[in-house]
């Protein structure tokens, strides 16, 4: 199974094809991300993790097209973005998206029910907020309605698709 670290960082995996847009010690291949079609072969990948990624990048979108384009058809992407209600999404300068669930949706399904372009390039399997430790303390059906009315009940949305081709 080929896999792919997207935007890795220092965070290099045994196994994975570690690529970022730095050249450093465990990089396998660096390059700007902002520039498409990426110098990697389509229909290569069976499974794509991209951590704390998008939200750097200048159009998510593009990229998301870009990962669709890289991967085998099943492949698995597994995403996570800070979630916008968290001090996580605004500490860092660099970040140039800030993200909720529908924000998500959005990019893999586009922008409203006459977008069909991008309906059946992948199937959205999961799309959940990750409860930061005051979260975690709230029962689960709490958080949700706590989430309207405080910031810091959940930090992180993952995300995993499938594409399909």
């Amino acid at each position: 199974m080929k896999k792919l670290n997207f935007g890795c960082g220092i965070k290099i995996k045994e196994g994975f094809v570690n690529v970022d847009l730095q050249k450093h010690k465990g990089v396998d291949k660096s390059f700007d991300f902002n520039k498409f079609p990426y110098p990697l072969k389509a229909d290569s990948f069976e499974l794509i993790l991209v951590d704390n990624v998008l939200e750097h990048l200048e159009d998510p979108e593009k990229v998301i097209e870009e990962l669709h384009r890289i991967a085998k058809n099943g492949c698995l992407i597994q995403i996570r973005v800070p979630y916008c209600k968290s001090i996580l999404s605004f500490n860092d300068i660099t970040h140039k998206h800030h993200f909720n669930r529908r924000a998500i949706e959005q990019i893999v399904r586009g922008h409203d029910s006459y977008s069909y372009e991008k309906k059946n390039k992948f199937e959205l399997i999961k799309n959940e907020l990750r409860p930061t430790r005051y979260g975690k303390m709230l029962p689960k059906f709490l958080r949700k309605y706590a989430n309207y009315l405080f910031n810091e009940i959940h930090d992180m949305i993952e995300v995993e698709l499938k594409v399909i081709k």
